[in-house]
C-alpha cells in the first residue's frame, strides 16, 4: 500500500559497535561502559541472548522508545469530502486501502513502518493501544532522514469520510510506544476511538525543531498537503517540482533551483493556507450535514410515530359502518389525493373505492377492505406527503 503520510515501528535488538570504541549499554536512565577487552564476550553473549528473545514464546524485555506518529486511511469513491480534492488523487496519497506492503488487508490497528522494522512487529502506542506492522510508505522515515527527530510510523484509521476524520482528528504526534513480543493482547479498535473508550485529545500533539540543512519536518508535512513527498526521490528533487508548478523559477538551472528558500517558504505558507482553509470549510460541510441528517432523523421518527398510531386508530371498518375514525380516515384519504369528496364518518362507496384506488397503486389486491398491507401503504403515503 504505497502511501505517503507515515508511521514507524521499530526492531527487538540491534547492536552497532565501531572499531576502536567501547560499547555503552543503557538500561532505564543509568549508563555505564565496557572495558574494550571484555567486547568480544559481550557481542558473543548479544548474539545469543538475540537468538533466544526472537524465539517463540521468550519472554525478553520489551523496547519502549518514542515515535512520531501521524495517520491515514483508505478513500473509498463515494465520499462526501476528499483532501486532495478527488478520490484519484486521495488513492495517490493514501495508498489503494486494499492491502498493506506485507499482502495482508488493512485491518483496524494496522501500522506502516520504515523497512528497518519487520512485518509483524507489535508495538503499543501509549493511549491508543497496540499497533501491528503490515505497510510502508515513501515518508515514512527513521530519525535523522529529512530533519526527523524519531522514527516516524502511521496508523491506519479506517475507510471513508470516518477514517478521514479520524486521520485528521489525530493529525501528528509524539507518542512513547513499547515494541512488544506478546501476540495475544488485543490491537487497536476504532469503536474504542469513536466511543471516546480512547480519547484522542487527552495525546499531546507533536512539535518539531528544524534540522539544519532540511526543510522542518512540519514543512514536509505542508508539502505533502499539497501533493508533493519525497517517494522515489530527493527532496531537492521534490522542491524544484514545487517550484517550476508555482512559477518560482522557470527551469532546473535556476539560481534556488531545489532549495528551500524564502520565496519557496512563502509560497508554501500561501499554498498551504489556502488548502487548510478549504479543508476546514469542508469539514465543518460535512458536520453539518451530519447535523442535518441526525435532525430529519428525529423528525422523521417522531412523524412516523404518530402516523403510524394514526393509521392503526382507523381500524377495519366494514361497508356501512360510522365512527369518527372513519372520518378521520376519510380526511386522510382525501388529503392523499385518494378521495375526491369529503366524507360523513360512514364507510361509504366512495370510501371503498379510494380504499381500492391505494390498493391498485401499490400493487395490493384490490378489496376495498383497510387490511395490515393496505394499512402499511397507507402509512408509506402520509410519510411521503406528510399527510397527518
Amino acid at each position: 500500500m504505497n502511501h505517503f503520510s507515515s508511521l514507524s515501528a521499530a526492531g527487538l535488538l540491534s547492536a552497532h559497535i565501531k572499531q576502536d570504541v567501547s560499547l555503552i549499554f543503557i538500561r532505564d536512565t543509568k549508563t555505564f561502559e565496557i572495558p574494550k577487552k571484555f567486547h568480544t564476550y559481550l557481542s558473543i553473549f548479544i548474539a545469543f541472548l538475540g537468538f533466544f528473545s526472537a524465539s517463540p514464546g521468550s519472554s525478553y524485555a520489551d523496547e519502549q522508545k518514542y515515535f512520531i506518529v501521524t495517520a491515514y486511511y483508505s478513500p473509498l469513491p463515494w465520499q462526501d469530502f476528499y483532501l486532495r480534492g478527488d478520490y484519484n488523487s486521495e488513492i495517490a496519497l493514501n495508498g489503494n486501502g486494499i492491502n498493506g506492503a506485507s499482502g495482508k488487508p488493512v485491518f483496524a490497528g494496522m501500522l506502516a513502518a520504515p523497512k528497518t522494522y519487520s512485518f509483524g512487529t507489535r508495538i503499543d502506542l501509549e493511549g491508543l493501544w497496540i499497533g501491528e506492522v503490515e505497510d510502508r510508505g515513501g515518508a515514512i522515515v527513521t530519525a535523522g532522514t529529512n530533519g526527523q527527530n524519531y522514527d516516524r510510523i502511521d496508523v491506519w484509521m479506517g475507510s471513508g469520510d470516518a477514517g478521514l476524520k479520524r486521520a485528521l482528528v489525530w493529525g501528528r504526534r509524539k507518542v512513547l510506544g513499547t515494541i512488544i513480543t506478546d501476540t495475544s493482547k488485543p490491537l487497536l479498535s476504532f469503536t474504542d476511538i469513536d466511543s471516546g473508550k480512547i480519547n484522542l485529545s487527552d495525546i499531546a500533539k507533536a512539535t518539531n525543531t528544524p534540522t539544519t540543512g532540511f526543510p522542518p519536518t512540519d514543512v514536509m508535512d505542508m508539502f505533502a498537503d499539497l501533493g508533493y513527498t519525497t517517494d522515489g526521490r530527493s527532496t531537492e528533487a521534490m522542491i524544484l517540482d514545487f517550484q517550476l508548478d508555482h512559477n518560482i523559477i522557470s527551469s532546473p538551472n535556476d539560481t534556488g533551483a531545489g532549495n528551500y528558500g524564502p520565496l519557496t517558504k512563502a509560497k508554501l505558507l500561501a499554498e498551504h493556507a489556502q488548502y487548510v482553509s478549504l479543508r476546514d470549510a469542508e469539514m465543518k460541510k460535512i458536520e453539518d450535514d451530519k447535523k442535518a441528517l441526525i435532525a430529519q432523523n428525529i423528525e422523521w421518527t417522531s412523524t412516523y410515530k404518530v402516523v403510524n398510531e394514526k393509521v392503526l386508530s382507523f381500524g377495519s371498518p366494514k361497508k356501512g359502518e360510522k365512527s369518527s375514525q372513519i372520518k378521520n380516515l376519510q380526511t386522510v384519504l382525501k388529503n392523499t389525493g385518494y378521495m375526491k369528496i369529503s366524507g360523513n364518518g360512514t364507510m361509504s362507496l366512495p370510501t371503498v373505492q379510494a380504499i381500492k384506488n391505494l390498493q391498485k397503486e401499490y400493487g395490493l389486491t384490490a378489496s376495498g377492505t383497510l387490511d395490515e398491507n393496505t394499512k402499511q401503504a397507507l402509512i408509506e403515503v402520509m410519510m411521503d406527503k406528510r399527510a397527518l
